[in-house]
């Protein structure tokens, strides 16, 4: 079955039903048929193929055996009386896009707008598409610009493959266009060309006849498409191309999308580590589009959809609490991929304790325990013996690290699964489904495996895992003799998820690891500048351990970790003991880091931060724009930001920045909008405080009036007047006060001359 597929309580029965319907078809088969043809079923798609046999009378009172059941009106026939079909879960919450520019270089005297004065954005967001507007939108029209081509970048698992499929349907169905699919991990140090000449044409010829041979004739046919600009190249995976490096599969893409290729409009998925591993992409002529992650909202929607499909949607309300209990804040991000979220939905469906993983890998271990419960039936031996499960887990852990150690990494030949599984095991697997067929290798047609998804592979891998220096053995003399797994890109997930393991007899060994990373030192010579206290390694270290503490939740070191990254990413050095700034690439890479840190313990360090009296009045504002990154529903963190809204201390450039964050983490917070209504009341009165009222103010009535107030003012200068314009449009629509106050307006001068583009609507 398609993953991600919830059947009813009525399971049982219906496989029981259709297979007596399958077995009254087959005793019905004619007897002189010797031997009976054996009935054929198998999943097509979405559509359930059964093909059986049945002897007819011809015109001429001959009788005649004839292939049935390819049709669904025969396989209807055949089960409607005694079967009730189970239905697909249709939970589908689409998820949106968005067009982001390449990572920029910018001077600090550049001219920016003021939201963006003391960010250094890595993503630059040009337009946000929901999926049909992409589709509308970007697909069917031509390119805007330079770039032709389109790439869709993601984390594992937030359903980029699935996007892609789904272009291809859109292209194949409101289009004269030709889409061709290919997966860059089949073609295994192969070109694109030589693929699609080679390989791809033959095997969609075969969809059309099983014995068409391609001449040249067809070979020029496709080359014609491509020379009238009627074919998309729809490229999964760069990531799984099994290239040494980031920059040499994108570099790889680069060298082969040439000649006839080139006339093609092309669509790739790539996972987000390798799409950005340098600053300058190598690969030009693609406009990025980024998968975006479920919102509250749409999390909400889809286990509401999830549950009440399963008949337990009390359940389902249950787990929307425990989502919004603090302790499962690591749970709430972790769901906000599609795939994790259903595992997360399916796995709980059948727990009875009702209680959440606090990891990555806990959650992974859960799913694991009751994936097997659905396969109960079928696998007795298996559900009901621990011991024939742990001697299946530890001969997949063992497959799945080879396979991260190689080239193919996800790709995995039969020869080497059943060299490292054993076959008894290795069919226990394919037939279970944590392993399942996907190609076989063109030059000997060896079969080759999948695991059930990557992010699975991961785990098993990690799974293998119990000394630590299998990930870091660190020779300082001789370093081409050590291990240094953890500046691997393709390690990063197996070490967070072994962190993630919550075996006693573990805990040591994670802790030596955490304290080997924090303490790590590259031998690349002392740094003398003042604004770099460790070498380029060491900080790559460092900024895995802090990441690593969010899984490993018993680190004694985790309160220092966290701090340390703070001063790199605002400005304080520990071996200098004193404030000073950190180069660019420091700074941005350790604030990057806090917002993958532990949460609580970063909010925790940053309110300290925020509330020091020693902070210069740059660093406490980046200090309050980061609270509104990481601080949603942390009561400590509005708390702390309400208090700087509320401060006599500092100016209205801070309170506005202070305000921006509440409005992010907690809109509609009292004690900020009575702040900010008091400061428009006084005489210290700023356009910025009429801006964030705009913003966090919605609804609210005083709100309202004091806005009204202060466009009614003489005492305020036109900018102010106009801002508290602005912000009215935002909250007060439909309110009789606001309306009156615009009105009275419009007959002013200051109003044929608004400050800056744009007029209310209120």
């Amino acid at each position: 079955m398609p993953r991600n597929i919830r059947w009813d309580k009525s399971l049982l029965d219906n496989v029981l039903n259709l297979v007596e319907a399958l077995l009254q078809l087959s005793e019905q088969q004619s007897d002189i048929l010797q031997p009976k043809p054996r009935l054929y079923v198998q999943w097509d798609s979405d559509k359930l193929r059964v093909t059986g046999y049945e002897t007819k009378q011809t015109r001429a009172q001959i009788s005649r055996t004839i292939e049935v059941g390819t049709k669904k009106e025969h396989l209807l026939q055949l089960v409607k009386k005694n079967l009730n079909l189970p239905q697909r879960q249709n939970v589908y919450v689409p998820l949106g896009l968005v067009e982001r520019k390449q990572q920029q270089r910018r001077q600090l005297d550049e001219c920016r707008d003021r939201e963006q004065v003391y960010e250094l954005t890595q993503e630059v967001i040009v337009k946000t598409y929901e999926h049909d507007l992409f589709l509308q939108e970007v697909i069917a029209q031509k390119p805007r610009g330079n770039n032709k081509h389109i790439a869709i970048i993601g984390e594992p698992g937030a359903g980029k493959t699935t996007l892609l499929s789904t272009i291809a349907s859109f292209i194949q169905d409101k289009t004269q266009d030709l889409p061709i699919c290919i997966s860059l991990a089949n073609l295994q140090r192969k070109n694109i060309e030589e693929y699609l000449i080679k390989q791809w044409l033959t095997e969609a010829m075969k969809l059309v006849k099983s014995d068409v041979a391609v001449t040249p004739e067809i070979e020029s046919q496709l080359l014609e498409c491509f020379g009238k600009k009627r074919v998309w190249l729809l490229l999964d995976g760069v990531d799984e191309m099994g290239e040494n490096s980031p920059v040499e599969a994108l570099a790889k893409i680069n060298q082969e999308l040439t000649a006839f290729l080139r006339q093609a409009r092309v669509v790739l998925t790539c996972r987000l580590n390798v799409w950005d591993a340098k600053v300058n992409n190598t690969l030009t002529g693609f406009d990025t589009y980024k998968t975006q992650e479920f919102k509250s909202v749409q999390i909400n929607d889809f286990i509401q959809k999830w549950f009440k499909f399963a008949g337990q949607s009390s359940k389902g309300e249950i787990l929307q609490a425990r989502l919004k209990q603090p302790k499962h804040e690591n749970i709430r991000k972790l769901v906000t991929n599609p795939l994790r979220l259903s595992l997360l939905c399916q796995t709980f469906y059948l727990d009875k304790q009702g209680e959440l993983p606090e990891t990555k890998a806990a959650l992974y271990q859960r799913f694991t325990r009751y994936f097997y419960e659905w396969k109960l039936e079928l696998f007795p031996e298996l559900c009901n013996s621990e011991d024939v499960k742990d001697e299946l887990h530890q001969t997949l852990s063992k497959l799945a690290f080879a396979g991260v150690n190689s080239n193919a990494r996800f790709r995995l030949r039969r020869s080497l699964a059943r060299q490292v599984m054993g076959e008894r095991l290795f069919k226990l697997a394919c037939d279970v489904g944590w392993l399942n067929l996907v190609d076989r290798l063109a030059e000997t047609d060896e079969e080759v495996y999948a695991f059930l998804h990557p992010n699975f592979q991961e785990y098993f891998a990690a799974l293998k895992v119990n000394d630590w220096h299998e990930f870091l053995d660190h020779v300082p003399d001789n370093p081409t003799q050590g291990t240094y797994r953890i500046f691997e890109s393709q390690w990063r997930e197996v070490i967070l998820l072994w962190l993630g393991r919550r075996e006693e007899t573990l805990k040591q060994q994670q802790q030596e690891f955490i304290q080997a990373l924090v303490n790590f030192q590259d031998g690349c010579g002392e740094w003398n500048r003042k604004d770099v206290d460790k070498g380029f390694y060491e900080y790559q270290a460092y900024f895995l351990a802090a990441v690593g503490i969010v899984e490993f939740k018993d680190c004694s070191q985790a309160d220092a970790i966290v701090k340390q990254i703070v001063k790199w990413g605002f400005g304080y050095s520990s071996e200098k003991q004193k404030w000073i700034q950190f180069p660019s690439t420091i700074r941005d890479e350790a604030r990057s880091t806090l917002e993958r840190t532990e949460q609580t313990k970063a909010i925790a360090a940053l309110v300290q931060l925020l509330q020091s009296p020693d902070v210069d009045y740059s660093t406490r504002i980046e200090a309050a724009e980061s609270l509104g990154k990481i601080g949603t529903g942390n009561p400590d963190a509005i708390t702390a930001l309400v208090q700087l809204l509320q401060s006599f201390d500092v100016d209205n450039y801070t309170r506005w920045q202070a305000a921006e964050s509440l409005e992010k983490i907690h809109s509609g917070n009292l004690d900020a909008i009575t702040a900010l209504v008091r400061l428009l009341q006084s005489s210290d009165v700023d356009y910025l405080a009429a801006e964030s009222l705009g913003k966090i103010g919605t609804g609210n009535p005083d709100t309202i009036t004091a806005l009204v107030q202060l466009l009614q003012s003489s005492d305020v200068d036109n900018y102010t007047r106009w801002q508290a314009a602005a912000s009215l449009e935002k909250i007060g629509t439909g309110n009789p006060d606001a309306i009156t106050a615009l009105v009275q307006l419009l007959p002013s001068k200051e109003c044929m001359t608004p400050p800056y583009p744009g007029s209310s609507k209120t």
